[in-house]
C-alpha cells in the first residue's frame, strides 16, 4: 500500500506502473542501505544533499514471466526505473532553475 504524502511516478504507457520515490537525506547511509536491501529492482538519485530511491510499487498490467524471459523484464522495469530518476532529475533542476529566477 501507498504511503500518504509520499512522492510517486505513474507511468501511463505499457506497461503501467507505480513507481514510489523515498527521500533521504544522503548522509543517512544506514537508512538508504536498508532500504535498498528490500527493494529488488530500482533505481536511485543523488541531487542536491538528498538521496532519492525509486522502486516499483504496483504494475497495472499483466507482466508475463517465463523461465526464460525473467532476466529480460527484471532488465527492463531496471531501465524504467532509471528513466524515471532520470526524469526527476530534470524535473528537480527545472523547479530549482525557476525557484531562483524568481529571487
Amino acid at each position: 500500500m501507498a504511503s500518504p504524502g509520499g512522492l510517486f511516478i505513474l507511468h501511463t504507457r505499457k506497461p503501467r506502473l507505480l513507481i514510489e520515490v523515498l527521500v533521504f537525506d544522503v548522509a543517512d547511509e544506514s537508512a538508504i542501505m536498508a532500504a535498498k536491501n528490500k527493494i529488488p529492482i530500482g533505481s536511485s538519485l543523488n541531487y542536491k544533499e538528498e538521496y532519492y530511491l525509486f522502486y516499483l510499487l504496483e504494475a497495472y498490467d499483466e507482466i508475463n514471466i517465463l523461465a526464460d524471459q525473467e532476466q529480460q523484464i527484471a532488465d527492463n522495469l531496471a531501465k524504467l526505473m532509471r528513466r524515471a530518476a532520470d526524469w526527476y532529475q530534470s524535473y528537480l533542476k527545472f523547479v530549482h532553475k525557476n525557484d531562483k529566477e524568481k529571487d
